[in-house]
């Protein structure tokens, strides 16, 4: 919402705040706003996962559901069963244990 408000002003090469103060009341219409990402069929690398979820942040949603596997393609590695990620489409489209982690986390401090 305040980003909303900034404007740029190419002239004086500032961003300016307009009409201030304000008070601001914003809510959303609905409690869950999102979008899911379907990598078990089409492989993503973690830094455009990581661009679709500061899109989602800039844009006020709050779920990402991750559709990480399915029948057709395996691509996340699960330590306790090594052979399930030989699923993949590719060695290079898999995503570790870590990348998974790192993606949750890295959306949780998104909102």
């Amino acid at each position: 919402t305040f980003s909303q408000l900034c404007v740029f002003n190419y002239d004086t090469k500032n961003v300016e705040v307009r009409y201030a103060p304000w008070y601001i009341q914003d809510e959303p219409r609905f409690a869950f706003r999102g979008l899911m990402l379907d990598t078990s069929r089409h492989y993503l690398p973690v830094d455009v996962i990581k661009q679709v979820i500061d899109s989602m942040s800039f844009s006020k949603l709050n779920v990402l559901h991750w559709h990480i596997i399915d029948e057709q393609s395996f691509p996340l590695e699960i330590p306790s069963y090594p052979n399930l990620w030989k699923g993949s489409y590719s060695k290079s489209e898999r995503y570790t244990v870590e990348d998974a982690r790192y993606i949750v986390s890295y959306a949780k401090k998104r909102g």
